[in-house]
């Protein structure tokens, strides 16, 4: 949008995705670009508009110099007892990181450190012991400025469908029209 000339004034609020659609739902915000899974409660549903953007991998992230940066084909046991940064309960990236430890028998880890940001939680990464998980796109876009690196696991975790909601009713702005339009030629 700025290369373009059309950024507009934008408020960028971080929630777990509930938390942004309750504030859709209130008009608090006019859109929210997040995951939804198929059991999740939309609040007003029947009155948004949901279109599909792109899927989204999570991926985990290190230091550049941790020790398993140098393995491949990691399983999901080798990484249990590490150091770790996660999102909250309860958001949908921590779920999507349990389910998989949980399907293994495994109890998934403990994280020292909760932060639901995953910007500082990757940069938090970048100059410590501790893993993260993160938005595939995100960990590949701090890994190509040599700030973490993106650990390869034998199995990835499953992908999820990044979506754009909005009011069907509500007059939508200019602005969130000129989002859509960028997001979907992302």
């Amino acid at each position: 949008l700025e290369q373009r000339g059309h950024l507009s004034r934008l408020w960028v609020h971080e929630k777990t995705v509930n938390g942004l659609l309750a504030l859709r739902a209130r008009g608090g915000v006019d859109c929210v670009i997040g995951r939804l899974e198929a059991a999740q409660p939309v609040p007003m549903g029947e009155q948004m508009d949901i279109v599909p953007l792109w899927d989204e991998c999570l991926a985990i992230a290190c230091a550049p110099n941790h020790a398993l940066a140098k393995r491949r084909g990691l399983a999901l046991s080798a990484l249990r007892e590490q150091a770790w940064i996660l999102p909250p309960r309860g958001t949908h990236t921590r779920d999507v990181f349990e389910q998989p430890f949980l399907d293994q028998g495994q109890l998934p880890p403990t994280p020292h450190i909760e932060s639901i940001s995953f910007h500082s939680n990757l940069s938090m990464v970048a100059t410590s012991h501790f893993l993260t998980v993160a938005p595939d796109s995100a960990v590949e876009h701090y890994a190509n400025m040599s700030m973490v690196h993106k650990i390869r696991l034998r199995t990835p975790f499953a992908s999820g469908r990044m979506v754009l909601i909005t009011h069907k009713a509500a007059a939508q702005s200019p602005a969130v029209d000129l989002i859509a339009k960028a997001l979907h030629t992302r």
